[in-house]
Parts: structure tokens; C-alpha cells; sequence
């Protein structure tokens, strides 16, 4: 499914690309995309998207925890970055993984490798169960964690490759 939006008073225009897995038989999967302009509204922006995608069959227990992750990652992307803002959710029943992407700014890359300030590094760690902080030779940065939901699955289905023990589509 996709989804395009206009403003929403602060003139922040998003689209949104949903995917979505959950035939009977199938492990439940989905993701939802963004791109919000760089500016003092992005983190604002960032938690409207989290509110109005978040996969509420399984994860409606760590809104309020997906939220502060997305804010909080998308203050360090206007802090040290340019350009527009990337934000994705990707739901499989018992985690939810937020990701954000930006374009580091010249004056920032050379000298930060994770978290801009200790304060958000301590959030990010003390809400997610895994995260982390990666940048391409490109200059593109990716702050990304995973936050339990709750749900607890009595379904079993394939295993994801890239994480071992989690269930991802067939």
C-alpha cells in the first residue's frame, strides 16, 4: 500500500510506503516509510508518523516508547545533518525497528560516530533492546534500534536472515 499526504499545518509533506505480510500461515510483517524535510519541525513530524504507522495489532504498547526513539534520532538528524530525513518502522509481532537516515553534514562527519549528545545515547540504550549508529563512505548516516512490543507470538513461521531468531515473511 502507499500513501501520499499533503501538508499537516507545520508544511511538512511525507510519503509513506507500506508493505505488509500477514496471510494465515504467513509470520506478520510490515513497513512503513518517510522522507520529512530537515528543519526544528522534523521531530514533530517524526512522531505524527510513528503515531499514524505504527502496526497497533502488535506494537500499540510501545508507542510511547517508539515515539521518544523517533524523536529523539530525529533531533540528531537536524542537529548534524542535511538534507531531507528517511524514517522507516518495520513490525514483526514482538519488535518494532525504527530507522533513520540522513546526510551528515560536512562539519559533522569527521568527528562523530555515534549518538551526538551522551543524554539521547542514554535514552536510545535505556528503551531498546539492540541499537545502533552507522555511516557509509557515502556520508549517509543510519540511527536505527529495536523495541520490544509486548505481544507475545504463540505462531511460529520462517526465520529472517539477517536476524537470526525473529520471524520475517516467507
Amino acid at each position: 500500500m502507499k500513501q501520499s499526504s499533503g501538508s499537516n499545518g507545520g508544511g511538512v509533506v511525507r510519503k509513506t510506503d507500506q508493505e505488509t505480510a500477514s496471510d494465515e500461515g504467513e509470520a506478520h510483517w510490515r513497513t512503513a516509510r518517510a522522507s520529512v524535510p530537515r528543519s526544528v519541525l522534523a521531530p514533530s513530524a517524526a512522531r505524527d508518523f510513528v503515531r499514524a504507522n505504527l502496526c497497533y495489532d502488535h506494537a500499540s504498547r510501545a508507542l510511547g516508547t517508539v515515539t521518544l526513539a523517533a524523536s529523539e534520532f530525529a533531533t540528531q538528524a537536524v542537529l548534524g545533518g542535511s538534507g531531507p530525513i528517511q524514517i522507516s518502522l518495520e513490525c514483526n509481532q514482538t519488535t518494532v525497528t525504527l530507522s533513520v537516515r540522513y546526510r551528515l553534514s560536512a562539519a559533522v562527519s569527521m568527528h562523530s560516530r555515534g549518538l551526538a549528545d551522551e543524554l539521547s545515547s542514554q535514552i536510545i540504550e535505556g528503551i531498546s533492546r539492540v541499537s545502533g549508529a552507522e555511516t557509509g563512505s557515502d556520508g549517509e548516516r543510519r540511527l536505527w534500534c529495536t523495541i520490544p512490543t509486548g505481544f507475545i507470538s504463540l505462531a511460529t513461521g520462517p526465520v529472517r536472515p539477517d536476524n537470526p531468531g525473529q520471524p520475517g515473511p516467507r
